[in-house]
């Protein structure tokens, strides 16, 4: 599928050094050509594409821009797919596409079906995405799975484009966040058998508390007669391994969830313990220590970050001997890295963007190349149900649960609504808006959009009216303003994932798919198709009818939102 924006750069970029070479233009250095497109207009077509390199040249030139864009037009050889190209004040070079050109190429879309839009660009780049990662002490909330899906469809894009993906959970199964879950279990089962102890204030409470303890009392009684007694609390053997099953039971659940329910597949599950039996952490600890980026101050062992831009120094090793979490996140990143992988990406909350910086001078301490790490902040999520906020504490089981969502509004509707917006601002999620049959609702406005095409096919059948082929007629071009428009933003797909995959800004595919979904209400609205005046004109509309449609199922498929033919 042919990228248009991507071939008018190139074009105007060749107008450009054209009207150089023949004097027209003064010699030196040009920026970048940008190709975007121009602003709705109620009063007149502007244009499907537009372009401001004359604006940019007679700023460096110190020329009028109306004329740079006249010289630059007047060189300008235009694709086969151009219709117009006219310099608009005050001095922006706007370009019609060819009606004629994009109705005979409705069959290219058809033909390459679940292929559109594929490309090469990432020539086998191997990208580590590690998301969502959370402690294995609660349930994946509602939260996690903004970067669950949104993770997700990047790396579904970026594979389409070339790229070698692999998709990472980092397990963070040590430390005292997971003591303090074993603990919690360790109480909630001698509860169960009856002993009255006490539940101090921050241990976790959550729901999910009393299913897994339930679970390791079972197993425990089942594999070694375990009869629990108060004095359990003073074992450490039976509470490390209360806290192991604990960790385990739970993070069987997150699976479920993650795989299952909302079907993000990990290639890769990695424990944080495995750092600490292998001796990478200690490894990690002697070499900054080697290389003169460890100082010792009050018995505990700090990275010297302040040397690479940190506000202070932050501490790595306790004065207890316990490595702290940034000493684990150094060593597990230098795994990545040796791994061999050119890119490797974290989706972190917005709350750990303190630890970024102490993360890549940990790294750049070592002697790796920490360009090659990348952080994604991702902000909160609000859920509404009611029209009122839902609370959330981890620690007190109230979180607003991912399965929860899952099983209330559907997983189409949950991803859509995750990915909608920027990562780099919050997000409110309205549980009754995303369960609506009603326009406001964004997905089922996306649906609907496909569902209306395959009603017209289906009616086409009916009707005998699809034979062999539904190439479009050259004679008979698509010309009505909804069919135009319909057609051109069919083929912005290209566009639309290339911009995904410069940018990691993966809201522009679910934004383009409402736009699309937009023209195909106004077509279904206003042009008629199995009732148009001629048997070419009925072709050609049902042409562009499966041809949308193939577009909107790959964006489907890139969500991994469900292709519904009926509502």
């Amino acid at each position: 599928m042919l990228n248009l924006r991507t071939e008018l750069r190139v074009a105007l970029a060749a107008a450009v050094r054209a009207a150089q070479e023949a004097g027209d233009l003064p010699a030196g250095h040009v920026p970048e050509v940008v190709v975007d497109h121009p602003p709705e207009s109620d009063g007149a077509h502007l244009g499907d594409y537009a372009s401001p390199i004359a604006l940019a040249l007679g700023t460096q030139w110190k020329k009028p821009p109306m004329e740079l864009a006249e010289t630059i037009a007047k060189h300008f050889s235009p694709p086969p797919f151009v219709g117009k190209v006219e310099g608009v004040s005050p001095g922006f070079l706007n370009i019609h596409l060819d009606p004629l050109w994009l109705s005979t190429k409705v069959d290219d879309l058809i033909e390459e079906g679940s292929e559109l839009a594929r490309t090469e660009t990432g020539q086998g780049t191997s990208v580590n995405l590690e998301f969502v990662s959370a402690n294995p002490t609660g349930s994946a909330h509602v939260g996690n799975g903004r970067a669950l899906f949104t993770a997700d469809v990047l790396g579904t894009v970026l594979a389409h484009a070339g790229y070698a993906v692999t998709r990472e959970y980092y397990v963070n199964d040590v430390g005292n966040q997971v003591e303090a879950f074993g603990e919690s279990v360790l109480r909630r089962v001698l509860q169960m058998a009856g002993h009255a102890v006490e539940f101090p204030e921050g241990l976790y409470q959550g729901e999910e508390v009393s299913v897994i303890a339930a679970q390791v009392r079972e197993e425990l009684v089942e594999d070694r007669g375990h009869v629990f007694t108060p004095k359990d609390l003073n074992d450490a053997d039976l509470r490390a391994e209360m806290t192991r099953r604990a960790v385990a039971a739970n993070l069987r659940a997150i699976r479920h969830v993650v795989e299952e329910q909302a079907r993000v597949r990990f290639d890769v599950w990695f424990l944080e313990s495995s750092l600490h039996e292998r001796g990478d952490i200690r490894e990690v600890l002697e070499e900054l220590e080697k290389r003169g980026h460890i100082v010792k101050r009050e018995g505990a062992l700090w990275l010297k970050t302040t040397a690479f831009g940190d506000d202070k120094d932050r501490v790595l090793e306790r004065a207890s001997g316990e490595p702290t979490y940034l000493a684990s996140d150094i060593a597990y990143h230098r795994d990545k890295l040796r791994r061999g992988f050119q890119v490797v990406a974290d989706f972190w909350g917005a709350d750990h963007q303190g630890h970024v910086l102490p993360l890549r001078a940990g790294l750049e301490g070592l002697g790796e190349d920490a360009s090659r790490l990348r952080v994604v902040l991702v902000h909160l999520v609000r859920v509404l149900q009611g029209g009122e906020v839902k609370k959330i504490s981890k620690r007190a089981g109230t979180s607003v649960q991912l399965r929860e969502v899952l099983d209330l509004v559907g997983l189409s509707a949950t991803r859509f609504f995750l990915i909608l917006k920027p990562l780099s601002s919050p997000l409110d999620f309205d549980l009754d808006l995303a369960r609506a049959q009603k326009e406001e609702n964004p997905v089922f406005y996306f649906q609907y959009a496909f569902v209306r095409l395959a009603s017209i096919l289906r009616k086409a059948k009916q009707q005998n009216a699809i034979g062999e082929t539904l190439l479009p007629l050259k004679s008979v071009p698509l010309s009505e303003p909804a069919e135009l428009r319909l057609l051109t933003l069919a083929f912005r797909l290209p566009e639309v994932l290339e911009d995904v995959v410069r940018t990691w800004e993966v809201q522009r595919l679910p934004q383009y798919a409402l736009d699309l979904a937009r023209a195909v209400h106004r077509f279904y609205d206003t042009v008629p198709v199995l009732a148009a005046s001629s048997p070419e004109t009925v072709r050609a509309r049902l042409a562009l009818v499966v041809a949308v449609e193939t577009v909107l199922a790959k964006i489907c498929d890139l969500l991994g939102v469900e292709k519904r033919e009926v509502m």
